[in-house]
């Protein structure tokens, strides 16, 4: 590696001025740094030499660009679903532009992190949203550390506002059926398909006739090869799984019966697929939302709050909160009605994972580890027994 020098800078009159560094950085283009002292000028050559040769090197001339520049060229080549790349670009635009878009990256410390997450709160944005919209903010700095436009992420280290920890209640086995009672007939399959194998709602929508094992009645199973999305501009496109593997989920006999005879009622829209409109159109969550589903959990909500009154004692109070419940469930919470199930019955957390999908097992750790049958008891009895073996005996 080729050393870079440094030499004296002298004005018209022959006065000296300042030091000059010159170098080349990896590529081999020339590069020069002015400083007032040679000491300065010094402290920069062995910093610049050192990370050339550690292959760390930042060049300043590219960390000089706008955080908008270096976000609007990294957006252009994010490869992402169309509806993320919109909400996206339309967060940078809104949110992050303001404040870091004029700054060049190589400028940007942590303390302009924090005014920007701080400039969130002021516009009124939740926790959890600001949580979001830092993900992205974090993984442009991280790109542009990879290709050596800044040294380091300036997100690092800067703390996040904490919501309020969400609150988590489970569907119990009475409101799940009470929701395949309500529904419209169309949609009682799909109900129960989402209970019984913790499907997304895009990849219950996207199930097709040959993603069922209709033949093997000792093992059958359902296939997630695809979800249905409703992207802005474009209609409804199927778009691969989230984190792009499908799985294979078993189910029981008397799952793939309920499949046939809706088959038999309500046949396949083109491409085969299972759940449709009733004009046999392809579905998606706005239209099942506003539409069966909004009816089915009122419907099953009022059947909960009919029966507090006609009971009493704690009867009545368990139906009324089963009605309250269900006044705000979601087609999400058929999935964690899923993973509730099994893990209570004390099927692996790396199992629950591949079946639900899930990145890595913290996610369903994250979410589910609460759940875990009797945690608290077993730790308690492996925790005695090891103290049983290093304590002294008590006379």
């Amino acid at each position: 590696m080729s050393k870079g020098t440094i030499s004296e800078l002298f004005d018209d009159n022959g006065k000296r001025v300042g030091w000059q560094y010159r170098w080349r950085n990896p590529q081999g283009v020339q590069r020069k740094r002015n400083f007032e002292r040679k000491s300065l000028a010094e402290a920069f050559q062995l910093t610049t030499e050192v990370s050339i040769r550690d292959h760390t090197y930042v060049d300043p001339k590219k960390g000089k660009q706008t955080f908008r520049d270096f976000a609007d060229a990294w957006h252009e080549r994010l490869t992402a679903s169309h509806n993320y790349r919109v909400a996206s670009k339309g967060t940078l635009k809104l949110h992050v532009y303001p404040v870091l878009g004029a700054k060049q990256m190589l400028a940007i410390k942590d303390d302009d992190i924090t005014v920007l997450i701080q400039s969130m709160l002021e516009s009124g944005l939740k926790a959890s949203t600001i949580r979001t919209h830092m993900t992205l903010v974090r993984g442009i700095f991280k790109a542009a550390a990879l290709k050596r436009v800044i040294s380091g992420n300036p997100c690092i280290g800067v703390r996040l506002p904490k919501g309020a920890p969400a609150k988590m209640w489970l569907l119990e086995a009475v409101q799940v059926a009470a929701l395949i009672a309500n529904i419209d007939a169309r949609y009682r399959a799909l109900i129960a398909l989402g209970a019984a194998t913790g499907g997304r709602q895009g990849e219950l929508f996207g199930l097709r006739m040959a993603d069922v094992n209709w033949a093997n009645t000792e093992s059958p199973t359902v296939h997630f090869q695809q979800q249905l999305q409703m992207e802005r501009g474009r209609g409804i496109v199927s778009r691969p799984l989230k984190n792009y593997e499908d799985r294979i989920i078993p189910v029981p006999l008397e799952m793939i019966d309920m499949l046939a005879r809706h088959v038999r009622e309500f046949p396949p829209a083109p491409g085969g697929y299972l759940f449709t409109r009733p004009q046999n159109g392809l579905m998606n969550a706005r239209v099942f939302q506003a539409w069966p589903w909004e009816r089915a959990r009122r419907a099953a909500a009022e059947e909960f709050a009919v029966a507090a009154n006609a009971l009493a004692g704690t009867e009545a109070i368990q139906n009324t909160v089963r009605s309250q419940q269900l006044a705000s469930v979601t087609m999400h919470q058929l999935r964690d009605y899923y993973a509730s199930t099994l893990i209570y019955k004390g099927r692996p957390i790396s199992e629950v994972s591949e079946l639900l999908g899930h990145a890595n097992q913290s996610t369903t750790l994250k979410y589910y580890s609460h759940l875990v049958a009797d945690r608290d008891g077993k730790t308690r009895a492996i925790v005695g027994e090891n103290l049983r073996q290093i304590l002294p005996s008590v006379p």
